[in-house]
């Protein structure tokens, strides 16, 4: 992937974005799967142009793509010009800009620290929902650094530490079956010091209200 160019500037990225501040309808509470996930795209598009909104904003853009489809999808990565932090970066087909192709949209906490980051991204030809999405919250412990990811049904699919704890490295990574599977392990990873210390006040069986971007 090539860097095709550099913007700067909040009103030359509000005219690159299709649909830019347009209204979110209420999650229907009936809504099934691919529903959910739809809205959730939405969800984070929203809080992606609430974050820029009245910021000064340096716009990074590329174009890329996969191995049959090398020019598929232009990225616009948005940068807060202040304090040179991340707000998102997301990727519209180059042949429908209309749609997003993936977003990332992150959330800082008072310490310039990353608290959440919401996701999601489709198959190339498939556009009925999107493959994968994610809401990653995070805690931090001294010299360590944990996340959680549930998707946007509010399932656990993830977690990850890593860092020092008591002077030695840590690194803790479990997906959706090992965590099951941890869970039933009387002697396993999940009743060590380092387990516990790690995600000390992280929500383990909800993303709760952050279920929606926010």
């Amino acid at each position: 992937m090539n860097i095709r160019w550099v913007v700067a500037g909040l009103a030359l990225a509000l005219l690159s974005a299709p649909g830019a501040f347009a209204e979110l309808k209420p999650l229907n509470p009936k809504a099934d799967r691919n529903e959910r996930w739809n809205w959730f795209v939405e969800a984070a598009y929203a809080l992606h142009q609430k974050q820029i909104e009245g910021r000064e904003i340096d716009t990074v853009r590329a174009t890329g793509g996969y191995h049959r489809l090398p020019e598929f999808y232009d990225e616009e990565k948005y940068y807060d010009r202040k304090t040179g932090r991340l707000l998102s970066e997301i990727q519209r087909e180059r042949a429908h800009p209309e749609r997003i192709h993936s977003i990332h949209v992150f959330v800082y906490d008072g310490k310039d620290r990353p608290a959440r980051r919401y996701s999601a991204w489709f198959l190339p030809n498939y556009r009925e929902a999107p493959r994968a999405t994610w809401v990653t919250l995070y805690v931090y412990h001294q010299d360590l650094v944990a996340y959680r990811q549930f998707d946007a049904s509010d399932v656990l699919v993830s977690e990850n530490c890593e860092g020092r704890y008591a002077g030695r490295p840590v690194y803790i990574s479990l997906w959706e079956e090992e965590i099951s599977s941890a869970e039933r392990d009387p002697k396993g990873v999940m009743t060590t010091p380092d387990y516990r210390v790690c995600f000390a006040g992280l929500a383990r069986t909800s993303a709760g209200k952050y279920t929606t971007p926010q």
